[in-house]
């Protein structure tokens, strides 16, 4: 068995690629993920009671907590795999795989793993392939009207299991054959659809993606989305509909923000 261990970088979190080659010459690739660091504490002190004046983020936003964000990625990619088994679909959420790799008698992994022993970790299936913002930094090499179709599925298929990802943004999208793979789920928040408060998440979660599309592409996202949620029994588009107009003010600011939010948006996974 070869190990291999690089660092690696995910947004605002530094972390590390681990590479496991068995003797049979399968490969699994693994992102060990950090809860605590000094990107997470400017963002939280600093970006986000910013926002929070501005008025463009709603309140519930926020999990300031490192431990509740640490559980709550458990808790929402665990559900999120569980519903999405239960059928065939374009999104894909990449599998936690901390107990696995521990689990691996291999001296090298295990000295690395127990220097980290005091530290809140998540390890992560490593999933590879062009972020969104790759492919909107490179149109010319891809058909991206119908990459962005799709993804505005698989975000309606997330809405649809009752799950806001908050953290909407272009890095967090990584194209994968026939889909979309979504990471980042420590700001998620699992909702009841009956809940009004349910369409006011959906509604700040879509009208997000302002902040990171051009406006033709955002149409095309937007109405996928929609006519993907349109097909789901008990969704009350209307509702929907209402609450979105709430958050107008995000595309009206998006100029504003977007190249400060692009210059903290780090390397892509």
């Amino acid at each position: 068995m070869n190990v291999e261990i690089k660092p690696a970088h995910m947004m605002f979190t530094d972390g590390y690629k681990i590479v496991i080659t068995g003797e049979n010459g399968e490969v699994e690739k693994h992102y060990m993920k950090f809860e605590d660091g000094i990107k997470n504490v400017f963002k939280w002190s600093v970006l986000s009671p910013f926002l929070a004046r501005l008025k463009i983020i709603s309140q519930d936003y926020h999990i300031k907590d490192p431990q509740l964000r640490w559980e709550n990625e458990f808790k929402v990619i665990t559900y999120l795999r569980r519903k999405l088994s239960e059928g065939s679909y374009p999104l894909y959420i990449p599998k936690i795989t901390t107990n696995h790799v521990k689990s691996l008698e291999n001296p090298q992994l295990q000295k690395f793993l127990h220097q980290w022993r005091e530290y809140r970790y998540t390890i992560l299936e490593y999933v590879e392939g062009p972020t969104l913002r790759e492919m909107l930094s490179k149109p010319e090499n891809y058909k991206l009207e119908d990459e962005i179709k799709l993804l505005g599925e698989c975000i309606g298929i997330m809405h649809s299991f009752s799950v806001c990802q908050f953290d909407r943004r272009t890095t967090n999208d990584i194209k994968i054959p026939g889909g979309f793979c979504c990471v980042d789920y420590s700001l998620a928040k699992i909702f009841q659809k009956w809940d009004n408060a349910y369409y006011r998440a959906v509604a700040f979660d879509i009208d997000n993606e302002r902040l990171w599309l051009p406006p033709k592409l955002f149409k095309i996202f937007q109405e996928a989305h929609d006519k993907y949620l349109t097909s789901i029994k008990n969704f009350n588009i209307e509702k929907y509909r209402t609450a979105l107009t709430q958050f107008k003010r995000l595309s009206q600011l998006s100029t504003i923000l977007k190249p400060l939010l692009f210059q903290l948006d780090g390397a892509p996974l």
